[in-house]
Parts: C-alpha cells; structure tokens; sequence
C-alpha cells in the first residue's frame, strides 16, 4: 500500500522537475524567439558653415532631430547617472527586474505614491516602437517579450546606447546629443556635469520641466535628483555643492542659427550625410543682415517691414549668403523671401537687351523710339505700355533706355524678338518659374508681368559676370562649378557697359543716390511695381554678386518705395562692406546712330478707341498725330489711298477693312511714308 501510495507522489515531482527545467531553460532562452531590431532614431544631418561652425539642422523624415552618438562617446557621467536613476540593476538582470517590480508593487500597495518597475529595454521598446500611444496589457505582455529578446539578442551596452539616443526630449529633438545642442548650443562633451544632470531631469517629463515656461518645477526635481546622487555616492560632496550652485544658463530654444539655409536645403536633394559643409559665411551672414534690418527700421514709416538677401561669390559662383527675412520666428517668418514667387517688373529687362544685341543685331548706340504704342492683344483689347514717368524721351539709344529703365523700348524690343525666343532663352539662363506659354504672359513680360525669385534671378544674371557663361550657384562645399556658354561675350559686355559706367546711369538716376558709385565699378539693375508692392535690385561688383528683394511678405503696398530708397538702400550699404578698395572709373557715353524715322502716335496701330455715347457717332473724330525727325514741309494723310484735310479722322471711318497712311512730302516729293491698318468697328468698341 505504501508502494502504491508514493508512487503517483514520485511521479508528481518527477513532473514537477520536469517543467521548473522547461520554466528556467524558457526563462534564459524565449528571448531566442523574440528577436526584433529596433530602429535607431533617423538621424538629421547637421549643417556647417564654410569654416565648418554648425548654423542648423535638418529635420529627418519631417520628424526627428537626432545626433547620433557611441556609448564611447557619451559622458560617463550620464550613462552611469541614467543607469542608476532609471535602471539601477540593468547590467544584472536578464528580462524583466524582478526586484524592482516586486518593491514597486509593495509601494503602490502601502502608499499613495505610484512607482513603476520599468527596464530601460522596456523604455527602449516604448520610445521605438509605441510611443504616445495608449499603453494596453497585451502591449505590455508584448513589452516584456520583446525586452527578454533585447537581452538575448543584444549586448547591454548597444541597448544603453539605444536608449540615451532615443529619449524623446520634445520638439523633435531626440537622444542626449541633440538635447544638448537644443538646450545648451553646446557639444554633449561641452557640458558641466550641472548641464547634463539637467538634461537628466528634462527627460522625465520635458512638458513638466519645461526649462523655459516652468523653470522653477525644473528646479525642484534637478536638486531632488542631486539628493538622491550624492546619499549613493555616485557624486561627491564637493562636487554636490558646486552643482547646487551652478548657475545653469539655456540657449534660445532654437536649433539653427540661420533657419533660412536649413530650410532651403531641406527642400533640396542632399547628400545622405551627417554633416553638409555649405559655402555659407556666417559672419558676413551676420554683419549683412545688421546693415539692412537697419536700412528696414529708417524705411518702416513708409510700410516696408521685410527683405531678402543674397550673396554670391563671384569667382566660385559659392552662395555666401541667404536671409530670407527680418525675422524668422515672426508671423510671416519662415516664407524665405528670396525663394518666394513675385513679379521682377524692370529687373528682367538687361536680358532683352542682351537678346536683341545678339538676335536683332542692335548696339547700345543702336536707336529706338519712346512714343505711344498700342498692342492689340489675344482677347481683342489694347495693351498700351506706360512709362514709369508717364512722358516719352522720342528717339533715344538702347544704350538710354536700358539705363533709365524705360519701358517701352523694352516692349518694343520683345516684339520685334518674339515672346517664345525670349521664353526659351530665360529658360536656358535658370528662370524655370515662368511656366507658362507666351500667349499667356503676352508683350507685357517685358515689365515683369510673370513670376520670378530672387534666387532665380540673381543666377540668371551669372552671363553677365561670367561673359556670356550661365553660371549655377554652389551650396555645399562639394558642389562643382558648373558653366554653360549662352551668349557671346562681346554681347553681354555691350549690357555690362551700360548697366557698370556711373556716367551712362546718371540720366536715369541722380548723382549721390543709392544707385550711384563715383568710386566703385558696380553692375547694377532695379526693379520697381507700379503698386510698389516689390522693388528689386540685381547687381555684382568686382568680387561678389547680390540680389536684394524688399518689401512686405503679406503683398501689402509700400508708401513710394522704389528699387532705388529701398533695394537700393540695402545694396548701397552692401557695396561698400564688400568692396572696401575704391576704383577709379572712366567717362563712357554712346553716340547715337540716329536713322530717320515716322511714328504715328494718333490713333496707335493696333489700339481700341474710347468713344462718347453721349456724342452722336457723326460728330466724333480723332485727331491725328505723328513723330518724325525728318525735315519736311507738308504732312498727308489718306484712309484707303484718299486724302483726309484738316487733320481729323472721323469716327464712323473706323472700320476693319480701311487703311490710314502718312506722308512726309518737301518741294512735292514723298520723303516717308508709314500706315496703320485698322481693325476695330466702331461698334465694337462702344461694347468694349
């Protein structure tokens, strides 16, 4: 009986055994089935600066701002800190720390204080693969798997290493590096051990301490932790009280020191590197932007509030300097003002020309006539180009008209080139924003009706600082120098000699202005809206190339700003930071090859016709009207090879069919003839 009776016992422990070996070998070994690879935070490359200082900081995935950093690279002190605050037998245990959980249940029995029993591998896990989400017992259960597989998979080191490059510090700054660059502007190995044990208590809650909205709650929990460091001897005494007297300064809350170049090269296709070594100069970064927020506060009476800015090195075509704003954390802040899309009105213009030297065969002695004209356009209406003085020069030489900026030689000279010709050749010198056909822009492109960007336009420019070579610029230190041949040198030297000589440009803007430079050989081209909602200046000296854009980043209107009091106040500041060594500059005037001409400038060819309908239609008439600089004794016109007398064209002879024609007679012979063809009705145009 006794044999009977101890026989199932045997076999009760022979299965007890049997599964307490299955418990412990599964204790050590289900780590082998949960082996999972957690995803090191993305890291964001840092940019520097030309000598190599560190201005900003890309954002990776549009998530996370990250340096990664070695265990061997991270200070003792916060490994061994980190370790023992959050996980002080994490080199000891194997999955989960049973000690911890056990002495955190009897707490949260026994008190009313919550206290958890979290693994750094558990913490790891949340940060990677759940973080924010709501934590769930299947989660959990999940949590301790995964944990149990870390530890099998993976040394506790490389999970140490995980961990302090994970903790999400908030505003997407991730892991002790970055935290330290956010909160510091420092180095991680820069920091005091006061720095880094703020840091330390940051983690915990960086909603709740808050260094820079709730620095007093901060406070409170660094010197607790400070307590805690000291009664475990981790820290000494000495060492203790510097830390409690340690005056910890914050930076300002900001990761980049020049947020525009971050955020331009963030929409550029970079390099997957850690770092991006730019052509950028910080300092004349620096001393630019002083100059024109100066320029700006003298100007803000009038409604100007805004700018953009850049430089470009002229020889190495390197991009030393882009501001986009006068203030970055303001409201309209982060709209770079250099990339942003606005009309470039008179700044265009030099390409035209250089065009019709080149296509037309012209020369800056070349003359043109500044009279009324009229364009009829796609939808039947007139388009009647103005100058910005509301005047007319006559007959005036190319090399007049691009220097004073006049309107209608430019339009003129576009309709002789051809709106597609002129399209195609903008293309090809980097002015890809203009993507529409030419029907839609029409002849009014010659004043600046599309929309263009200062980086655009400022590199467009490059054929006249590289004769004749469109010239791209450089961004990063490993960009090459990149070239192309678009037009003859001899003709962009004919734009250059206008646009550079202080004696061409003194009719068009007065001496001692903005635009004027007795003692510096400065290229230079503006632009003004007639709203004066933008004004522009475009120029390069002997070292550098500058675009300046001002105006208002919400398109409002400026009170009388042109490119001259407000670009040009800007630019003119600029030149002389730049160029410090005078240099002399020489007379050079253009001699004008006058070639006789006959304009009709009543009624324009092609125009629409402004009729009274209070007038009966019998009693309307046009008074005709002509421009010639031929000698002549008598003028004749005729509608449809008939003379008209007195002058007069009457209104009801406005027909599409008819002909009006000119002549220039002397002693009964015809010296010149011109005519115009009519085509709109006068019904047409009381509907109009």
């Amino acid at each position: 009986m006794l044999f009977l009776n101890t026989l199932p016992m045997k076999r009760c422990w022979k299965y007890s055994l049997i599964w307490l070996a299955c418990g412990i070998f599964l204790y050590y070994r289900i780590g082998f089935f949960f082996q999972t690879d957690i995803p090191s935070v993305p890291a964001s490359q840092s940019i520097l600066d030309s000598d190599g200082h560190h201005i900003g900081q890309t954002v990776a995935n549009a998530t996370y701002r990250s340096i990664y950093t070695k265990l061997s690279d991270t200070p003792a002190f916060i490994t061994s800190t980190v370790v023992e605050l959050e996980d002080r037998r994490f080199y000891f245990h194997t999955w989960v720390d049973l000690y911890a959980l056990a002495r955190a249940f009897w707490q949260n029995l026994t008190t009313n204080h919550v206290q958890g029993g979290s693994t750094i591998e558990a913490q790891l896990l949340r940060n990677r693969l759940w973080l924010n989400e709501k934590r769930t017992l299947s989660k959990k259960l999940k949590e301790f798997l995964l944990a149990k597989g870390l530890d099998f998979h993976y040394s506790k080191k490389h999970i140490l290493e995980l961990y302090l490059n994970s903790v999400n510090f908030w505003s997407l700054n991730y892991g002790f590096a970055q935290a330290s660059q956010f909160y510091f502007d420092k180095d991680l190995n820069n920091l005091t051990k006061g720095e880094m044990l703020a840091l330390i208590s940051i983690m915990k809650n960086p909603n709740t301490y808050d260094p820079f909205k709730k620095p007093e709650a901060l406070k409170k929990r660094y010197l607790m932790l400070l307590e805690v460091l000291e009664k475990r001897k981790i820290i000494s005494e000495e060492d203790a009280i510097l830390m409690r007297e340690e005056k910890i300064e914050f930076g300002k809350h900001s990761q980049n020191t020049l947020p525009y170049v971050t955020d331009f090269l963030a929409l550029r296709n970079m390099p997957n590197t850690s770092q991006l070594r730019t052509t950028i100069d910080s300092d004349l970064t620096k001393t630019i932007d002083s100059l024109a927020k100066a320029s700006i506060r003298n100007l803000a009476w009038k409604n100007v509030s805004d700018y953009g800015i850049l430089v470009v090195e002229r020889k190495t075509m390197q991009l030393k300097v882009m501001i986009g704003g006068y203030d970055y954390y303001g409201k309209e802040g982060q709209v770079n003002a250099t990339l942003a899309l606005r009309q470039p009105w008179s700044s265009l213009k030099p390409h035209i020309y250089v065009l019709a030297f080149q296509n037309l065969k012209k020369t800056p002695s070349s003359t043109i006539l500044d009279l009324p004209v009229a364009y009829r356009t796609k939808d039947g209406y007139s388009y009647q180009p103005k100058n910005y003085s509301l005047d007319f020069k006559g007959e005036i030489t190319l090399a007049d008209a691009l220097s004073q900026s006049i309107n209608i030689p430019a339009v003129k000279l576009l309709d002789w080139l051809g709106v597609n010709t002129y399209l195609s050749f903008l293309k090809k010198i980097g002015i890809t924003s203009l993507n529409q056909d030419a029907e839609y822009y029409g002849l009014s492109l010659a004043l600046g009706s599309g929309e263009v960007n200062l980086f655009e336009l400022l590199q467009s420019f490059s054929i006249y600082a590289h004769d004749g070579n469109f010239c791209t610029i450089r961004v990063l230190q490993t960009d090459p120098m990149q070239c192309k041949r678009i037009v003859l040198k001899k003709y962009t030297d004919m734009v250059v000699s206008i646009l550079s000589n202080r004696f061409v440009k003194l009719a068009g803007f007065p001496i001692e202005s903005n635009l004027d430079f007795p003692d510096r050989e400065v290229f230079v081209k503006t632009g003004t809206s007639r709203n004066f909602n933008d004004n522009w200046a475009v120029w390069y000296t002997k070292n550098y190339m500058v675009g300046v854009w001002v105006g208002n980043k919400d398109g409002s209107e400026m009170k009388g700003v042109s490119g001259a009091s407000g670009a040009g106040d800007i630019f003119n500041k600029i030149v002389y930071a730049l160029e410090p060594i005078p240099e002399r500059q020489l007379p050079s005037t253009f001699q004008k090859e006058s070639q006789p001409y006959l304009s009709i400038t009543s009624p324009l060819n092609g125009s629409t016709f402004e009729l009274n309908p209070s007038i009966p239609l019998a009693n309307q008439e046009i008074k005709l009207a002509i421009q010639t600089n031929i000698p002549h004794t008598e003028v004749i016109w005729q509608l449809n090879g008939k003379t008209l007398s007195g002058g007069y064209l009457p209104i009801s002879a406005l027909q599409p069919s008819n002909k009006l024609s000119v002549s220039l007679t002397q002693s009964g012979h015809t010296l010149q003839q011109s005519s115009i063809k009519i085509f709109q009705s006068p019904t047409e145009a009381l509907q109009k």
